[in-house]
């Protein structure tokens, strides 16, 4: 139950997030309005709260509405998520996701991504990229194309595959470039902009990901849309190492650590312990994937 309501809360405040930038705008807009009609001789308090009334019903029904959304949408991984939680990516999990999402359902695209990623927690890569050929995601499903991608060229990386890792890249390009130039992508370009610095440091291009890596960080994006933050701020200690410029890696280091302190908040704990063996393999110059 304290997982159920954690989960919950979790999806709950991405929903309040994204209605925060309808709301907002609307409410000062009323309220400036209201402020305008003040100075008007037809302008009274029951016309202040009629005005305004509304606005606060309709935003408490609205938030309610998102409430029971959101206990809808997280019924369909509850279980599987608790599975993760409690004991990591074992064969308890990858059994409970196949025979719940896999065997004898319909094709999900997301729930085969998230099956191939579960593979690939578990160290089978082959069995990973199988699950990956056995869908195929339109480029006009923006986002779920961009995660299949990312899925596809981190198992390759985990396989210190470089080749098939550019491969995926080249070959996609097109429809990468098209999503890292929308400013509306919000977390797809994140997880590509990821994905494709790993491909260069699988590959040995070090200074380029290291480029990359440091602009991406210092972006407007980054400010506003901060999926895989953490991960960036790993990439950026290990590009340090690699490039051994060992005097700057000490306030990289803390600037990870008041990071993930202060503002991450991930869903999952197994998430922090492979994130803390990614910064200490980071600092070893290990790839951490």
């Amino acid at each position: 139950m304290k997982f159920a309501f954690r989960y919950w809360w979790y999806m709950f405040k991405g929903l309040l997030k994204g209605s925060v930038k309808i709301i907002v705008p609307l409410a000062v807009f009323l309220l400036l309005a209201n402020i305008a009609s003040s100075f008007s001789d037809d302008f009274t308090g029951s016309v202040f709260l009629n005005t305004i009334t509304p606005l606060i019903i309709g935003s408490i029904a609205l938030y309610g509405f998102f409430a029971i959304i959101t206990l809808l949408l997280i019924q369909h991984k509850r279980k599987y998520y608790e599975i993760v939680d409690e004991k990591g990516y074992c064969m308890e999990a990858f059994n409970f996701y196949q025979q719940n999402y896999i065997l004898g359902k319909p094709v999900n695209e997301n729930d085969y991504i998230g099956f191939a990623e579960l593979y690939q927690k578990m160290g089978d890569y082959d069995s990973a990229i199988k699950v990956l050929n056995s869908i195929k995601v339109s480029e006009s499903n923006k986002s779920v194309r961009a995660i299949y991608l990312f899925e596809y060229m981190t198992i390759a990386i985990a396989k210190n595959d470089a080749a098939l890792a550019d491969d995926i890249w080249r070959l996609n390009s097109n429809f990468i470039n098209s999503v890292i130039s929308d400013p509306k992508s919000g977390p797809s370009t994140n997880a590509l902009y990821l994905v494709m610095i790993y491909a260069d440091c699988v590959a040995g291009r070090y200074d380029r990901a290291f480029q990359i890596c440091r602009d991406f960080l210092n972006s407007k994006h980054i400010r506003k849309y901060k999926t895989y933050k953490e991960n960036f701020l790993v990439l950026k200690i290990y590009l340090l190492k690699k490039l051994d410029r060992e005097a700057e890696i000490n306030s990289a280091v803390i600037e990870f650590n008041n990071y993930v302190a202060n503002e991450w908040k991930p869903l999952l704990e197994v998430t922090r312990t492979e994130l803390r063996n990614d910064v200490e393999k980071a600092i070893r110059g290990e790839l951490p994937v």
